[in-house]
C-alpha cells in the first residue's frame, strides 16, 4: 500500500512525517496554528530594566575583564531588548564588551523587559 503501513494485514496505519519542531503528526492531519506560527511557546518571565542591568552586572562582578565603574543601561529595541555599555572605550575594552553582549543575549533567551 502506497503511503501507508499495514499492521497485520488487518488494520492500516497513517505514514508518519517529521515535522521541523521535531513531532510527529500524520499526514493527513493538519499542523495545529500554534505550532506553525511558534505560538506554542511560553512567554518568557519579564524582569525590569534595573533588574536586567543588575544581573549584567553581578556576571560582570566576577570577572576581571571589566574596568571598575562600567556601566550598562537596558532598552527596549523593537519587540526585545538590547543592554548599551556606558562609561567606557568600546576598543580599548573590547573583551568586556563583548562579555556584557554574550550575557545579555543568555539573558535574552530567558527574560523579557517589562513595560
Amino acid at each position: 500500500m502506497h503511503g501507508t503501513v499495514a499492521f497485520h494485514s488487518m488494520r492500516v496505519l497513517p505514514q508518519w512525517t517529521l515535522m521541523p519542531e521535531l513531532l510527529f503528526f500524520p499526514v493527513e492531519a493538519p499542523v495545529p496554528a500554534a505550532i506553525a506560527t511558534k505560538e506554542h511557546c511560553m512567554t518568557k518571565p519579564k524582569k525590569t530594566a534595573i533588574e536586567l542591568e543588575k544581573m549584567i552586572l553581578d556576571e560582570l562582578s566576577n570577572l576581571n575583564e571589566c574596568p571598575h565603574g562600567i556601566g550598562v543601561n537596558v532598552i527596549r529595541l523593537g519587540p526585545g531588548w538590547t543592554a548599551l555599555t556606558l562609561g567606557t572605550d568600546r576598543k580599548l575594552y573590547a573583551d568586556c564588551v563583548s562579555r556584557i553582549a554574550r550575557i545579555a543575549e543568555q539573558l535574552k533567551m530567558k527574560y523579557d523587559l517589562a513595560a
